[in-house]
């Protein structure tokens, strides 16, 4: 029961998080992107990076483990609403921003996960 809760109360920040990063003066920033979507996966990724690192090394046992990846990471980051932004695109037929989202949003958080783990030793 106290995984559980604990499961809970990380998600709740993840998705604080995200919130907060809503609210970021980022209009005029890339503005074809969903840039809130991309900076909460982004910063999601890096911290699954660091924290695979962490376990890959014994560093981090297993319910800690669960509790900042599906806890916070699940709470900040947001495959679904990724998905719907676009199917968004898909609907108003804007194929190149489709395109660059998904490869911009791929490339970043790939390049993310991969800093955050070689930040560990």
């Amino acid at each position: 029961m106290q995984k559980i809760l604990l499961l809970f109360l990380s998600g709740g920040l993840g998705c604080v998080f995200r919130y907060a990063i809503s609210l970021l003066p980022l209009q005029g920033i890339l503005t074809s992107i969903p840039i809130v979507t991309l900076l909460a996966n982004a910063l999601s990724c890096f911290i699954l990076g660091v924290e695979f690192k962490r376990y890959s090394n014994n560093n981090l046992n297993d319910s800690l483990l669960h509790i900042v990846i599906i806890g916070f990471c699940g709470g900040l980051s947001t495959f679904s609403t990724f998905t719907m932004e676009n199917f968004i695109y898909i609907k108003s037929q804007s194929y190149f921003q489709l395109l660059s989202y998904i490869i911009l949003s791929l490339v970043i958080c790939t390049l993310l996960f991969s800093l955050g783990g070689k930040m560990i030793k």
